[in-house]
């Protein structure tokens, strides 16, 4: 996201805004940087260090604010909100803004909506700019995608508890002369609805035990009776709600309540490195010798700096390859050297024996002088992909239990699908909506892959599970790698368990980033199960599946036989 603001100070409040608990709980506190020609020396340079290399994975950031920093020569091409709060009433500052959020992610468009476009928060001097894109006069082509329309027509839904029927729903609202076919009445039900399910986990949350319908009614009142003054409308709806006698709203909402240990991680001692070990892949590794003079032109020609090894000048002649990119990799800072010495030395020799089988040692030395850069960058990504970090002396300490499930908006303009639907030949289960689980928490929920749907169906069909859970972003709050959100699969609830279950592409179960997930997911399930059992409530366990082991038919105890991680 890239905000533009009118000066510093403005500048300012948005970024005390943004790295404040008030936006969205903090999620982004970390992961905002501020950009303009007042900052001075080490924060200046770290800023922009940062805004260089923003599309680097391992960078954090997120969103950049910006006061007159980025007129030209910045390019990213994963921006994909850009929030103008400043008014530009050139045509060609508000083109450039626009500008820098067309470059495609890919390099060429996908055929997902929202990776092939850009949302502009605009006001009317931007929306001059798509009025000129939509009629072709802009130097943004006519068939460009500008999606304006699209999001007047977005459809968006809450993500909510899965406990009514859309019969019942139907009758709540006749009942309250309501339209069951309006979408502004079934938002109405929606809000009535969350009014009643947060109070009721907040109150399990507090007391840590069963709640009465009076309670409830209580609280809400006391809550939200100016709201139902004005709305009456709402007090019909959450009066009707309370009205239903059989197996009321309230204990269906704890029933499907689920007891999660909030942590927070410490940590303590040194970190260690999980490497698994791999071949250098040198297809993306193609180099040609370059003749001596030539070599000698180019390296006093170019601004370069001067490569000095231990007080010397690099001597192409005598410089021992294995040595000279031993050394370069040691300067990278992503990868300590010290805890992987025996794997990088084994890769730059497989390099350099690849490359002696096909030229003489003078034409291997005049490659690595000449293409060092390249060469160390595609050692560091290979290295990278194969490297995870654990910490030995991790402490997580328990912060309560959160019962109230982390929930947010979906866009269900293109519809929703039953869990039974598989996606069709050649589409993205990732862009699909889900609902009609019989057992999941909430009414609706995706999938990354369909290997979980099938699991998610297994679930339903197993009469042991009670419920479960595609669980979002913060419910448990478990970090793996210094600081990266570890966020499981599912969670599954049987009678006398909780189970954190992660659906692993069968090719990736030995991955380190995986090994370092599956650590940190056991040790959340001990220091959990502690703290629940002492509360009177559920334990949990891990279960680690390939996704090849999953069908429909599954059965959740086979399943857990078999792959239940100790």
């Amino acid at each position: 996201m890239l905000i533009v603001c009118k000066d510093t100070t403005h500048a300012q409040k948005v970024f005390d805004y943004i790295k404040s608990t008030a936006f969205r709980d903090g999620k982004y506190a970390d992961k905002v940087i501020m950009v303009h020609s007042n900052q001075k020396g080490a924060e200046k340079e770290e800023n922009v260090q940062l805004l260089l290399n923003v599309e680097k994975a391992e960078n954090p950031i997120e969103i950049v604010i910006h006061v007159n920093m980025l007129k030209e020569g910045w390019d990213v091409n994963n921006l994909y909100t850009i929030v103008p709060l400043r008014t530009a009433t050139s045509k060609i500052l508000r083109e450039q803004t626009v500008g820098r959020g067309l470059r495609l992610p890919y390099g060429e468009r996908t055929g997902e909506k929202l990776v092939d476009s850009i949302t502009i928060t605009a006001h009317d001097k931007f929306d001059e700019i798509i009025s000129e894109a939509q009629s072709g006069d802009s130097i943004f082509n006519s068939d460009g995608i500008i999606y304006a329309e699209y999001e007047q027509k977005k459809k968006i839904a809450p993500v909510q508890l899965s406990i009514d029927t859309d019969t019942e729903r139907a009758e709540i609202l006749h009942a309250a002369g309501l339209d069951s076919t309006s979408e502004e009445d079934k938002q109405k039900y929606d809000q009535a609805k969350q009014i009643i399910t947060n109070t009721v986990q907040n109150h399990v949350k507090t007391t840590g035990g069963r709640v009465t319908v009076e309670q409830i009614k209580e609280t809400i009142e006391k809550d939200h009776g100016e709201q139902f003054r004005e709305n009456t409308d709402l007090q019909k709806l959450i009066e009707l709600m309370f009205g239903v006698t059989e197996h009321s709203l309230v204990e269906r909402i704890q029933e499907k309540t689920m007891y999660i240990p909030k942590i927070r991680t410490e940590q303590h001692g040194e970190e260690k490195y999980i490497i698994q070990d791999f071949d250098l892949d040198l297809s993306n590794m193609v180099y040609v010798p370059i003749r001596n003079e030539i070599l000698i032109k180019n390296m006093i020609d170019s601004m370069e700096e001067t490569y000095t090894l231990k007080g010397r000048p690099v001597d192409y002649n005598t410089e021992k390859p294995e040595k000279f990119l031993g050394d370069l990799i040691r300067n990278v800072d992503e990868i300590d050297y010290e805890k992987c010495p025996q794997l990088i030395q084994k890769i730059i020799l497989q390099f350099l024996t690849y490359y002696r089988s096909k030229y003489s040692e003078s034409e291997v030395r005049s490659i690595c002088l000449m293409e060092h850069r390249d060469i160390v960058d595609k050692l560091k990504a290979q290295l990278l992909k194969h490297l995870a970090v654990s910490y030995e002396g991790i402490i997580d300490i328990v912060q309560g239990i959160e019962t109230v499930i982390q929930g947010n908006y979906i866009d269900i303009t293109d519809g929703v699908k039953n869990i039974t639907v598989a996606p069709e030949n050649g589409q993205s289960i990732k862009t699909l909506v889900y609902t009609g689980s019989r057992k999941s928490v909430t009414d609706y929920f995706k999938f990354d892959s369909n290997s979980e749907r099938l699991f998610a169906l297994a679930c339903d069909n197993s009469e042991e599970v009670v419920q479960w859970l595609r669980p979002a972003a913060k419910q448990f709050n478990i970090t793996y790698n210094n600081g990266h959100e570890y966020r499981p699969d599912f969670v599954t609830e049987t009678v006398d368990k909780y189970y954190l279950i992660e659906v692993k592409d069968r090719r990736k179960l030995y991955d380190p980033d995986v090994i370092a997930k599956k650590e940190r997911a056991l040790k959340y399930c001990k220091v959990a199960s502690e703290y629940n059992i002492a509360n009177g409530h559920k334990g949990f366990e891990y279960l680690f599946i390939p996704d090849n082991e999953v069908s429909s038919s599954s059965s959740f105890n086979t399943l857990l036989k078999r792959f239940k991680v100790q």
